[in-house]
């Protein structure tokens, strides 16, 4: 399946939009379950990944570029952080001259999901459902505040 392409020349707005919209949603749908399931570390890896989405969403509609350039961007020598502590650092600039105190809960609640969805990821310890619930709603609250922010 090829890339798909954010450029003005390609798709519909709308086609654009439900793509990552819907994949951010779907994994916050899928965190609820994996919650009621007593799943802890796989609800928060999918509620970190609802908000890597969404903001991929940001990235494709706002910024016109897809994930290719996205990739490039943040792996390049001058930038060679990663994709997603990027993704979070661009996006912090983006919102910081409008916001400086939203741009910094922005950037802290997606620091702290990033190292909480890493030792989910890759600690042996298993998560509590409390911290998952509660990584959870800070994805919501995440992913509410980027769609105010960018009126997505």
């Amino acid at each position: 399946m090829p890339i798909e392409k954010c450029a003005n020349t390609f798709n519909s707005p709308e086609v654009r939009m439900s793509n990552w919209n819907k994949k951010s949603y779907s994994n916050i749908e899928a965190s609820e379950l994996l919650i009621n399931n007593d799943l802890s570390n796989q609800s928060i890896h999918c509620s970190y990944y609802s908000c890597v989405q969404y903001v991929f969403h940001i990235f494709c509609n706002q910024f016109g570029m897809d994930v290719v350039e996205v990739e490039t961007q943040s792996l390049s020598q001058v930038n060679g952080v990663g994709t997603h502590k990027w993704l979070r650092r661009q996006i912090f600039k983006s919102i910081k001259p409008k916001n400086k105190e939203a741009a910094q809960w922005f950037y802290d609640a997606m620091g702290e999901m990033y190292h909480v969805r890493a030792n989910a990821d890759y600690n042996h310890i298993n998560v509590e459902s409390v911290e998952a619930k509660y990584i959870q709603e800070k994805a919501k609250n995440v992913v509410s505040f980027l769609k105010e922010f960018y009126e997505l």
